[in-house]
Protein backbone atom coordinates (compact mmCIF):
# COMPACT_ATOMS: atom_id res chain seq x y z
CA UNK A 1 0.00 0.00 0.00
CA UNK A 2 2.83 2.35 0.94
CA UNK A 3 4.69 1.55 -2.29
CA UNK A 4 1.55 2.26 -4.31
CA UNK A 5 1.12 5.64 -2.60
CA UNK A 6 4.76 6.58 -3.30
CA UNK A 7 4.32 5.63 -6.97
CA UNK A 8 1.16 7.75 -7.22
CA UNK A 9 2.94 10.72 -5.65
CA UNK A 10 5.79 10.36 -8.16
CA UNK A 11 3.35 10.62 -11.06
CA UNK A 12 1.64 13.62 -9.45
CA UNK A 13 4.97 15.39 -9.03
CA UNK A 14 5.91 14.54 -12.62
CA UNK A 15 2.59 15.94 -13.84
CA UNK A 16 3.16 19.15 -11.88
CA UNK A 17 6.67 19.51 -13.33
CA UNK A 18 5.32 19.09 -16.88
CA UNK A 19 2.68 21.77 -16.23
CA UNK A 20 5.27 24.19 -14.83
CA UNK A 21 7.65 23.58 -17.76
CA UNK A 22 4.85 24.14 -20.29
CA UNK A 23 3.84 27.29 -18.42
CA UNK A 24 7.40 28.62 -18.45
CA UNK A 25 7.80 27.92 -22.18
CA UNK A 26 4.52 29.67 -23.01
CA UNK A 27 5.53 32.67 -20.88
CA UNK A 28 8.66 33.02 -23.03
CA UNK A 29 6.63 32.90 -26.23
CA UNK A 30 3.79 35.25 -25.27
CA UNK A 31 3.78 38.64 -23.56
CA UNK A 32 3.19 38.85 -19.79
CA UNK A 33 -0.31 40.21 -20.43
CA UNK A 34 -1.22 36.89 -22.10
CA UNK A 35 0.85 34.41 -20.06
CA UNK A 36 2.72 35.84 -17.06
CA UNK A 37 5.87 34.06 -15.91
CA UNK A 38 5.96 31.79 -12.87
CA UNK A 39 8.11 34.40 -11.12
CA UNK A 40 5.58 37.16 -11.78
CA UNK A 41 2.71 35.02 -10.46
CA UNK A 42 4.84 34.14 -7.45
CA UNK A 43 5.31 37.84 -6.68
CA UNK A 44 1.54 38.35 -7.07
CA UNK A 45 0.87 35.53 -4.59
CA UNK A 46 3.30 37.03 -2.09
CA UNK A 47 1.63 40.43 -2.50
CA UNK A 48 -1.84 38.90 -1.98
CA UNK A 49 -0.73 37.06 1.16
CA UNK A 50 1.11 40.04 2.65
CA UNK A 51 -0.74 43.21 1.67
CA UNK A 52 -4.27 42.31 0.59
CA UNK A 53 -7.21 41.27 2.78
CA UNK A 54 -6.81 37.66 1.64
CA UNK A 55 -8.63 35.91 4.46
CA UNK A 56 -11.48 38.40 4.41
CA UNK A 57 -12.17 37.66 0.74
CA UNK A 58 -11.82 33.91 1.29
CA UNK A 59 -14.27 34.03 4.21
CA UNK A 60 -16.79 36.02 2.15
CA UNK A 61 -16.66 33.54 -0.73
CA UNK A 62 -16.61 30.50 1.57
CA UNK A 63 -19.62 31.82 3.50
CA UNK A 64 -21.60 32.15 0.26
CA UNK A 65 -20.53 28.65 -0.74
CA UNK A 66 -21.57 27.14 2.60
CA UNK A 67 -25.00 28.82 2.41
CA UNK A 68 -25.54 27.64 -1.17
CA UNK A 69 -24.42 24.06 -0.54
CA UNK A 70 -26.42 23.85 2.69
CA UNK A 71 -29.57 24.73 0.74
CA UNK A 72 -28.86 22.46 -2.23
CA UNK A 73 -27.72 19.47 -0.12
CA UNK A 74 -30.63 19.61 2.34
CA UNK A 75 -33.32 20.30 -0.26
CA UNK A 76 -31.75 17.97 -2.83
CA UNK A 77 -31.43 15.10 -0.35
CA UNK A 78 -35.09 15.38 0.66
CA UNK A 79 -36.31 15.59 -2.93
CA UNK A 80 -33.93 12.84 -4.08
CA UNK A 81 -35.15 10.39 -1.44
CA UNK A 82 -38.82 11.23 -2.13
CA UNK A 83 -38.37 10.87 -5.90
CA UNK A 84 -36.46 7.62 -5.43
CA UNK A 85 -39.35 6.11 -3.49
CA UNK A 86 -42.28 7.58 -5.42
CA UNK A 87 -42.62 6.99 -9.16
CA UNK A 88 -45.43 9.54 -9.60
CA UNK A 89 -43.39 12.33 -8.02
CA UNK A 90 -40.46 11.30 -10.22
CA UNK A 91 -42.61 11.70 -13.34
CA UNK A 92 -43.84 15.05 -12.03
CA UNK A 93 -40.44 16.56 -11.16
CA UNK A 94 -38.12 15.03 -13.79
CA UNK A 95 -39.00 17.66 -16.47
CA UNK A 96 -38.27 20.44 -13.96
CA UNK A 97 -34.90 18.93 -13.03
CA UNK A 98 -34.02 18.51 -16.71
CA UNK A 99 -34.98 22.13 -17.34
CA UNK A 100 -32.75 23.34 -14.49
CA UNK A 101 -29.84 21.35 -15.92
CA UNK A 102 -30.31 22.56 -19.50
CA UNK A 103 -30.42 26.31 -18.76
CA UNK A 104 -26.88 27.78 -19.01
CA UNK A 105 -25.49 29.08 -15.69
CA UNK A 106 -24.88 32.50 -17.23
CA UNK A 107 -28.64 32.80 -18.01
CA UNK A 108 -29.49 31.99 -14.39
CA UNK A 109 -26.90 34.55 -13.27
CA UNK A 110 -28.37 37.34 -15.41
CA UNK A 111 -31.82 36.60 -14.01
CA UNK A 112 -30.43 36.41 -10.47
CA UNK A 113 -28.80 39.84 -10.84
CA UNK A 114 -32.16 41.27 -11.96
CA UNK A 115 -34.01 39.55 -9.11
CA UNK A 116 -31.53 39.92 -6.22
CA UNK A 117 -29.20 42.75 -7.19
CA UNK A 118 -25.42 42.96 -6.80
CA UNK A 119 -24.91 42.17 -3.10
CA UNK A 120 -23.86 38.52 -3.37
CA UNK A 121 -27.28 36.87 -3.30
CA UNK A 122 -27.08 36.24 -7.04
CA UNK A 123 -23.92 34.14 -6.53
CA UNK A 124 -25.65 32.02 -3.88
CA UNK A 125 -28.71 31.56 -6.08
CA UNK A 126 -26.75 30.40 -9.11
CA UNK A 127 -24.72 27.97 -6.97
CA UNK A 128 -27.94 26.46 -5.58
CA UNK A 129 -29.52 26.16 -9.03
CA UNK A 130 -26.35 24.60 -10.50
CA UNK A 131 -25.78 22.02 -7.75
CA UNK A 132 -29.36 21.10 -6.75
CA UNK A 133 -30.05 18.82 -9.76
CA UNK A 134 -26.74 16.99 -9.15
CA UNK A 135 -27.70 16.27 -5.53
CA UNK A 136 -31.16 15.06 -6.52
CA UNK A 137 -29.82 12.73 -9.23
CA UNK A 138 -27.19 11.20 -6.90
CA UNK A 139 -29.72 10.65 -4.10
CA UNK A 140 -32.30 9.11 -6.44
CA UNK A 141 -29.64 6.70 -7.64
CA UNK A 142 -28.64 5.87 -4.06
CA UNK A 143 -32.22 5.06 -3.08
CA UNK A 144 -32.68 2.80 -6.10
CA UNK A 145 -29.53 0.85 -5.20
CA UNK A 146 -30.41 0.14 -1.58
CA UNK A 147 -30.07 -3.59 -0.90
CA UNK A 148 -33.66 -4.84 -0.64
CA UNK A 149 -32.50 -7.90 1.26
CA UNK A 150 -31.29 -5.63 4.06
CA UNK A 151 -34.66 -3.88 4.06
CA UNK A 152 -36.45 -7.22 4.25
CA UNK A 153 -34.17 -8.26 7.11
CA UNK A 154 -35.09 -5.08 8.95
CA UNK A 155 -38.76 -5.86 8.44
CA UNK A 156 -38.23 -9.40 9.77
CA UNK A 157 -36.59 -7.97 12.89
CA UNK A 158 -39.49 -5.50 13.11
CA UNK A 159 -37.33 -2.38 12.93
CA UNK A 160 -39.08 0.88 13.68
CA UNK A 161 -39.03 3.53 10.94
CA UNK A 162 -36.32 5.40 12.82
CA UNK A 163 -34.17 2.29 13.22
CA UNK A 164 -34.71 1.32 9.57
CA UNK A 165 -33.53 4.78 8.56
CA UNK A 166 -30.44 4.93 10.81
CA UNK A 167 -29.33 1.29 10.51
CA UNK A 168 -30.06 0.48 6.86
CA UNK A 169 -31.10 3.44 4.69
CA UNK A 170 -28.48 6.02 5.70
CA UNK A 171 -25.48 3.58 5.65
CA UNK A 172 -26.58 2.49 2.15
CA UNK A 173 -26.83 6.07 0.91
CA UNK A 174 -23.49 7.28 2.33
CA UNK A 175 -21.23 6.13 -0.59
CA UNK A 176 -23.41 7.95 -3.13
CA UNK A 177 -23.63 11.01 -0.92
CA UNK A 178 -19.83 11.13 -0.67
CA UNK A 179 -19.47 11.13 -4.46
CA UNK A 180 -22.22 13.72 -4.70
CA UNK A 181 -20.52 15.96 -2.15
CA UNK A 182 -17.20 15.90 -4.01
CA UNK A 183 -18.92 16.86 -7.27
CA UNK A 184 -21.05 19.68 -5.86
CA UNK A 185 -18.16 21.19 -3.86
CA UNK A 186 -16.08 21.46 -7.04
CA UNK A 187 -19.02 22.83 -9.01
CA UNK A 188 -19.90 25.16 -6.15
CA UNK A 189 -16.46 26.80 -5.95
CA UNK A 190 -16.44 27.46 -9.70
CA UNK A 191 -19.98 28.81 -9.90
CA UNK A 192 -19.74 30.97 -6.77
CA UNK A 193 -16.57 32.67 -8.02
CA UNK A 194 -18.07 33.13 -11.50
CA UNK A 195 -21.12 34.75 -9.93
CA UNK A 196 -18.92 37.06 -7.86
CA UNK A 197 -16.92 38.11 -10.93
CA UNK A 198 -20.09 39.33 -12.63
CA UNK A 199 -22.14 40.54 -9.69
CA UNK A 200 -19.93 41.49 -6.69
CA UNK A 201 -17.12 43.81 -5.70
CA UNK A 202 -15.91 41.63 -2.83
CA UNK A 203 -14.91 38.02 -2.35
CA UNK A 204 -12.45 36.15 -4.54
CA UNK A 205 -14.52 36.91 -7.62
CA UNK A 206 -14.41 40.62 -6.84
CA UNK A 207 -10.61 40.47 -6.67
CA UNK A 208 -10.51 38.66 -10.02
CA UNK A 209 -12.62 41.45 -11.47
CA UNK A 210 -10.21 44.08 -10.11
CA UNK A 211 -7.28 42.20 -11.66
CA UNK A 212 -9.09 42.00 -15.00
CA UNK A 213 -9.97 45.71 -15.00
CA UNK A 214 -6.36 46.63 -14.20
CA UNK A 215 -5.04 44.10 -16.75
CA UNK A 216 -3.03 42.33 -14.03
CA UNK A 217 -2.87 38.85 -15.53
CA UNK A 218 -0.40 37.71 -12.88
CA UNK A 219 -2.99 38.37 -10.18
CA UNK A 220 -5.63 36.53 -12.19
CA UNK A 221 -3.33 33.49 -12.25
CA UNK A 222 -2.53 33.94 -8.55
CA UNK A 223 -6.17 34.06 -7.46
CA UNK A 224 -6.91 31.08 -9.70
CA UNK A 225 -4.19 29.11 -7.93
CA UNK A 226 -5.75 30.09 -4.59
CA UNK A 227 -9.18 28.88 -5.75
CA UNK A 228 -7.77 25.53 -6.92
CA UNK A 229 -5.93 25.16 -3.61
CA UNK A 230 -9.10 25.88 -1.63
CA UNK A 231 -11.00 23.27 -3.62
CA UNK A 232 -8.22 20.74 -3.07
CA UNK A 233 -8.16 21.40 0.69
CA UNK A 234 -11.95 21.21 0.95
CA UNK A 235 -12.03 17.97 -1.01
CA UNK A 236 -9.31 16.44 1.17
CA UNK A 237 -11.18 17.40 4.35
CA UNK A 238 -14.37 15.78 3.04
CA UNK A 239 -12.51 12.63 2.00
CA UNK A 240 -10.86 12.40 5.43
CA UNK A 241 -14.20 12.75 7.19
CA UNK A 242 -15.80 9.99 5.13
CA UNK A 243 -12.81 7.64 5.10
CA UNK A 244 -11.95 7.81 8.81
CA UNK A 245 -15.32 8.44 10.42
CA UNK A 246 -18.38 7.56 8.37
CA UNK A 247 -16.72 4.82 6.34
CA UNK A 248 -15.59 3.04 9.51
CA UNK A 249 -19.11 3.16 10.89
CA UNK A 250 -20.44 1.78 7.61
CA UNK A 251 -18.12 -1.19 7.73
CA UNK A 252 -18.92 -1.79 11.38
CA UNK A 253 -22.60 -1.82 10.41
CA UNK A 254 -22.05 -4.76 8.06
CA UNK A 255 -20.79 -7.00 10.87
CA UNK A 256 -23.29 -5.87 13.47
CA UNK A 257 -25.79 -8.29 14.98
CA UNK A 258 -29.31 -6.96 15.18
CA UNK A 259 -31.07 -7.39 18.49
Amino acid sequence: MKTSTIAQNKYRILSLIIILLAWQVLSKIYSPIIVPSIKEVGHALIDIFTTKDLWQHIVITAKRLVIALSISLSLGSILGIIIGYNKKIELLLTPLISFMQSVPPISWLVLAIIWFGLDGKASIFIAVISTLPLVIIHLVESVRNIDHQLVEMGEIYKFSKKKMLTKIIIPSIVPYFQGCLQVVIGQGWKVIVMGEVLSCTNGIGGELTNARVNIETGYVFAWTIIIVTLFYITNKIMSYMFDTKIKGERYAFKDRKFN
